[in-house]
């Protein structure tokens, strides 16, 4: 009897000590590290893959970026001690009118879109000549820029530069330009800039400057 007991002691803690980690989707032992190891029946057709599908993530209509209590059914998540502890809950957001789609993740505060910190990629304008002598037709910024790239004076390489963004690829932003010369400055989100002159202008005036940023989407 004894004996018995103490197989099944050993039994117990082998069993419990196997699944404390888990694998979902087969029988494959899950890797050390993973608490919960999503596979294919077949583990996938190599070492780190899976062809079998991913995970789908719980589908939630999010309104409020500053309430935790959007599942309707549990009550009492507003709480501050609730919002601790569901710190890293994550879930897909299906885009409401207030609130873009995407996966968010709670920080104890919020929700925090998952990739919303990422670095702004922007470079300035190259250098163009622009008539102060009337008002022009508008410039496309984006032609000019296209234009430079493609026919650089001169270079460290032999190699072209090896592309440019298209205009759909690119916000423009007008971040400074001389008062004294230009009644206005705009551009659209094609990168057609207008510019309307003062009347008259300073009599000194030779050139001026207008200081152009393109940040990629």
């Amino acid at each position: 009897m004894k004996k018995r007991l103490l197989l099944l002691i050993i039994f117990t803690f082998y069993i419990i000590t196997t699944f404390a980690q888990v694998t979902i989707g087969s029988g494959i032992v899950p890797e050390k590290a993973a608490l919960l190891d999503l596979k294919t029946k077949n583990g996938g057709s190599g070492q780190n893959s899976s062809d079998g599908g991913g995970l789908l993530m719980p589908r939630v209509s999010i309104s409020d970026l500053l309430t935790l209590g959007i599942f309707t059914e549990i009550a009492g998540l507003d709480t501050e001690e609730e919002k601790l502890k569901h710190k890293g809950l994550s879930v897909y957001n299906i885009g409401t009118t207030s609130v873009e789609a995407g996966i968010y993740v709670w920080d104890g505060v919020k929700w925090e879109k998952a990739g919303l910190r990422k670095e702004v990629n922007f470079f300035y304008m190259p250098s163009i000549q622009i008539d102060l002598s009337q008002n022009p037709l508008p410039i496309n910024l984006h032609t000019r820029y296209v234009q430079q790239f493609s026919n650089p004076k001169a270079s460290s390489t032999n190699k072209p530069i090896p592309y440019y963004l298209e205009a759909e690829d690119l916000d423009y932003y007008i971040t400074d330009y001389d008062e004294d010369i230009f009644q206005s400055v705009t551009v659209d989100e094609t990168g057609e800039m207008i510019y309307i002159l003062k009347d008259p202008l300073p009599s000194d005036v030779c050139c001026s400057y207008i200081n152009i940023v393109f940040v990629t989407k």
